[in-house]
């Protein structure tokens, strides 16, 4: 979109570039090599500096975002870029790891052109599942604005200023809401809608980027900015600066089969990054949300629903042998003994729809929290002994010789 002397010759003709080059006032040097008023000052490394050395970076996603600076993450449409930068933001949000990388707990801002507020809705639902909890939980502090139905881009480069960018209304009220929710992670969905300019011109796309690094200056945080690479093997697209301006550039690659078809299989790269090694990882796509490939590995979601299943087998136990036990049956915790816990509340139609292994290890539990006794005086027997056995901790032993449960 650059705008040089050729199209102004096409727009008003040879007399009219010669007219404007008439009409223009000479270059005039500063006396005394004086600055121009609009010049920036340098930023040098100064004496504190010198005298002592500067912490380490400060990370806002431990190996991935340093706070301050642009990262990118490209990747081809329909590859799960928006996915994976709003699960970035709900993670940094409630201080979770993401993808087992710690975070720094940040509200944050997810600026979607492409999506509209249902699917994004549908999206922060999976991702709440995945971490067990509600979007609810991250209500003032995550905010996913849809571009849908707006003018996304963020500059422009009008010909008759002659090629120079210029900064949107959709920028700086972005910008804005971004300060407001003193957002510290920003990410921004995608450049190919978002940058007015030729992505093959460095100087604009540089200028852009820039601005971009300047907001994660100006928020202490990060600007993680989306994108798409071109038709072939590339990373990006466009000019070098694409690449070289952000301090990390990750590639989000879909996995096919042997017969070109696509998997639920993922690879992320860490293709360039100041602060680091480059690094491969494979993500598995599950219920919505991506998560590492390894099967060792739960997701907060998974955990808590773990967890409350092992819960729930263990109360089931505990009922379960109360229940035996006002039958007049006996139990062992022994695994060898014809009436091991499990086996007889499997028989007795007690299991409540737990495995055998998973009522074996609620049994366990159950002993080592003490809410079994594994050898409990139950009741008398008709010869005037003692029978022992499991039974709840609150048990006592009955003293009508009836042997009722308590």
């Amino acid at each position: 979109m650059g705008f040089d002397a050729n199209d102004l010759a096409r727009e008003r003709g040879l007399d009219g570039v010669a007219r404007l080059v008439d009409a223009a006032e000479p270059y005039k040097a500063k006396p005394n090599g004086a600055a121009s008023p609009l010049a920036v000052p340098f930023v040098t490394v100064d004496e504190p500096r010198r005298r002592t050395r500067p912490g380490p970076v400060r990370w806002l996603v431990q190996d991935w975002l340093a706070a301050g600076h642009l990262a990118s993450l490209y990747g081809d449409g329909a590859a799960g870029k928006t996915l994976l930068g709003m699960q970035l933001a709900a993670c940094t949000v409630l201080g979770r790891p993401w993808l087992g990388f710690a975070t720094e707990a940040a509200p944050a801002v997810v600026y979607a052109s492409e999506d509209d507020p249902d699917e994004l809705a549908r999206r922060e639902h999976d991702i709440a599942a995945m971490l067990g909890c509600t979007p609810l939980d991250w209500q003032s502090r995550l905010h996913c604005i849809s571009g849908v139905g707006r003018e996304t881009l963020l500059c422009t480069f009008p010909p008759q200023k002659g090629g120079a960018g210029e900064l949107t209304g959709e920028w700086h009220a972005l910008r804005q809401r971004v300060l407001d929710e003193r957002a510290r992670l920003v990410v921004l969905d995608n450049a190919g809608t978002l940058y007015g300019g030729n992505e093959n011109d460095r100087a604009a796309a540089t200028w852009f980027l820039g601005t971009l690094a300047g907001l994660a200056k100006e928020i202490d945080g990060a600007v993680v900015l989306l994108g798409h690479p071109p038709k072939t093997e590339a990373v990006y697209s466009g000019s070098t600066a694409w690449r070289n301006r952000p301090r990390l550039l990750a590639h989000l690659k879909r996995l096919q089969d042997e017969d070109g078809n696509a998997t639920a299989f993922s690879e992320l790269r860490r293709e360039k990054v100041n602060y680091g090694q480059p690094a491969t990882f494979r993500l598995c796509w599950h219920a919505g949300a991506f998560r590492l490939d390894d099967p060792g590995q739960e997701t907060e979601g998974e955990r808590l629903q773990r967890r409350l299943r092992e819960r729930e087998a263990l109360q089931a136990v505990v009922d379960g042998i109360a229940t035996l036990l006002r039958r007049r049956v006996v139990t062992s915790s022994s695994r060898h003994a014809v009436n091991y816990a499990p086996k007889a509340l499997t028989a007795e139609g007690l299991a409540a729809g737990f495995t055998k292994r998973e009522l074996a290890d609620a049994l366990n539990a159950a002993i080592d929290e003490g809410r079994l006794n594994p050898a409990k005086p139950l009741w008398r027997g008709a010869d005037r002994h003692i029978k022992t056995g499991l039974a709840p901790a609150e048990w006592t032993l009955p003293t009508d010789g009836e042997g009722i449960a308590p």
